[in-house]
């Protein structure tokens, strides 16, 4: 019983403050000195981005913008992330025998360069060991 009239209470004081916030001026975005001015919201959506803030209408799209936005690139970029994809060169390796996939080479290539060599493999006890650590942090 005690519980319902809990909820009834904070259902009515949650209507009552609901009822108080509603307001008809944006107290967020407006300065102080324009509290209780009604202003017009400008358009944020439709107008370029140059426009936002000014007082001066905008014309929504300008056909010169248009027309550059639409205009194809005469000129390609060369910042990395437009350049093609290519595969890169394997590196020169003196041992291959260690290198199970393209990968393997890369790694081996700058071990090679330091003049250090790869640990050999593990057994299957130490492999599981190290493989159950990892994944859940415990030993087997």
């Amino acid at each position: 019983m005690k519980n319902k009239l809990y909820l009834a209470v904070m259902w009515a004081l949650s209507g009552a403050v609901a009822g108080d916030a509603v307001s008809a001026v944006d107290l967020f975005n407006n300065p102080v000195g324009a509290i209780g001015v009604k202003k017009t919201q400008p358009d944020l959506f439709n107008n370029p981005v140059g426009a936002i803030g000014s007082q001066a209408k905008v014309p929504v799209v300008e056909k010169k913008v248009l027309a550059e936005a639409n205009a194809p690139q005469s000129k390609k970029s060369s910042h990395w992330s437009y350049q093609p994809v290519r595969r890169p060169a394997d590196p020169e390796l003196k041992d291959k025998s260690w290198v199970r996939n393209p990968i393997d080479a890369f790694v081996l290539a700058k071990l090679e360069a330091k003049g250090l060599k790869p640990s050999p493999d593990a057994d299957r006890a130490a492999f599981i060991r190290r493989a159950t650590l990892d994944a859940w942090g415990v030993i087997p």
